[in-house]
Parts: C-alpha cells; sequence; structure tokens
C-alpha cells in the first residue's frame, strides 16, 4: 500500500498529523516515499503514482496468524472488560 499525506495549505499541524497517521503506525507495511520525499498533497500523489507504476514495490510479509481461541460469549464479555 502506499500512502499519501493530505495537505492543509492553512494548517501546518494538520498536514503533519496526516503524515504522521501514515509514517508512525507500529508494523506497518506503507510506503510513504519514494527515496526523496515523503508523499505529501498533489506532488506527493503525482509521485506516489509514479512510484506505484515503476515496478519497485516492497514485499509484503504476512504476520503470522494467530491460533483460534473458542470463547463462550460470558468468557468474550470477561476477556473484553480485563483490556479496557
Amino acid at each position: 500500500m502506499i500512502g499519501v499525506a493530505f495537505q492543509d495549505p492553512n494548517n501546518a499541524i494538520h498536514t503533519q498529523a496526516a503524515e504522521l497517521s501514515i509514517s508512525e503506525v507500529p508494523g506497518t507495511q506503507v510506503v510513504f516515499n519514494d527515496g526523496w520525499a515523503r508523499f505529501i498533497g498533489p506532488d506527493g500523489f503525482r509521485r506516489a503514482c509514479q512510484y506505484a507504476i515503476s515496478g519497485e514495490l516492497p514485499v509484503i510479509t504476512l504476520p503470522e496468524p494467530r491460533p483460534p481461541v473458542s470463547l463462550t460469549l460470558e468468557q468474550a464479555i470477561a476477556e473484553a472488560s480485563k483490556s479496557g
């Protein structure tokens, strides 16, 4: 997946928030730059499109699947209550 941050020319904080929402996600496999700069705004979108058709996309690594867990409704509610 290629991520492009929207640019808010009137508010740099909005632009930074959009950029961080793509680049700082733990374990992400989102490509957000082409080695020159991050994909931000209209120019970033153009470069992201060029990057996508270049054929240089990284291989996606699938995470190890978690083993299935069988719980009753009551057990699931109890587990959900512990974490939040």
